[in-house]
C-alpha cells in the first residue's frame, strides 16, 4: 500500500474502515490504539494521552480541555496506563 511505504500520506475514512475489516480490530483502534501506547498526536504537533484523545474524538471532552503532553496529570495518566497493560500481559 502506498500509505505505508510513504508515498501517500492519508486516507479516506472508508479505507480505514476496510483496513480494519482486513485488521481484525475496530477501526478507532487504528487511530486511537488505547492500551497499545500511551499518547497519541490527534493533530499536528499536539500530543496526549490515547484515552483523552479518544474522548475528545468522540466528543465526551472538548478538545480544548485536554492537558498539555507534560503536565503532571498526562504523566500520571500515561504511568496508569501503562501499569494495566504490564499487568495484562503478565495474566
Amino acid at each position: 500500500m502506498d500509505l505505508e511505504v510513504g508515498r501517500r500520506e492519508s486516507l479516506v475514512v472508508t479505507e480505514l474502515v476496510a483496513l480494519a475489516q482486513a485488521l481484525g480490530v475496530p477501526a478507532i483502534s487504528l487511530l486511537f490504539p488505547v492500551g497499545e501506547v500511551a499518547t497519541v498526536s490527534p493533530t499536528p504537533g499536539a500530543v496526549v494521552v490515547t484515552w483523552d484523545a479518544l474522548a475528545a474524538f468522540a466528543g465526551e471532552r472538548a478538545a480544548s480541555e485536554l492537558p498539555p503532553s507534560d503536565s503532571p496529570r498526562t504523566r500520571l495518566e500515561a504511568s496508569r496506563h501503562h501499569a494495566v497493560a504490564v499487568e495484562a500481559a503478565g495474566a
